[in-house]
């Protein structure tokens, strides 16, 4: 039984509440700034990433203190969402509030997909498929959102959906661990 939860889960899970977490305190800034400067801007959240990976790289492979390294990569996010804030942001604020969204989108969607070229596809789903049960349980907690049964019912479909998707692969009896393609011929 205790290798159905392996650590991995345990790091699935952990992660999952960090990202919900930080999900929830950017959703609490981004309605403080769309209700006072009316800037519709979405891509903070990945702005964020960029800044949190660059302080991991220059910590993990660049080797330099993590005091630095987060100087460094504070520096980096804020350089980076300056430079889209002057040449993407700037040139449609003036515009409808839709082309402020759909700019940002665009930059939101890049940021992410560059991002997920740098994990394996089963942690991408796995991220993104507790990210609103972990940001429901942010807002119960920290907003006092409420739940209806029917939430509830399927934020534990989703976690035990990720809890059995990591249980380790049982291999089939001829030793494999795919089943046979039922369109192909036997070798």
């Amino acid at each position: 039984m205790l290798q159905f939860f392996d650590i991995y889960l345990l790091e699935t899970v952990i992660n999952g509440m960090l990202l919900g977490g930080l999900l929830a305190l950017l959703s609490v800034g981004l309605n403080l700034i769309f209700g006072v400067m009316e800037v519709v801007w979405i891509c903070y959240a990945e702005l964020i990433m960029v800044t949190m990976y660059a302080i991991w790289w220059l910590h993990v492979e660049i080797r330099l203190p993590l005091p630095v390294a987060m100087l460094f990569g504070v520096a980096c996010g804020a350089a980076l969402g300056l430079g889209l804030h002057q040449f993407i942001v700037r040139p449609v604020l003036s515009a409808e509030p839709i082309n402020q969204l759909l700019v940002t989108g665009g930059v939101l969607f890049f940021l992410q997909a560059l991002a997920q070229t740098h994990v394996s596809a089963e942690q991408a789903a796995i991220i993104y498929a507790m990210e609103p049960v972990f940001a429901a349980l942010f807002g119960w907690i920290y907003l006092a959102e409420l739940m209806t049964p029917m939430a509830q019912a399927g934020a534990l479909v989703v976690v035990l959906a990720v809890v059995l998707s990591q249980r380790p692969s049982t291999s089939l009896a001829d030793g494999s661990d795919e089943p046979p393609n039922a369109y192909l011929p036997p070798k």
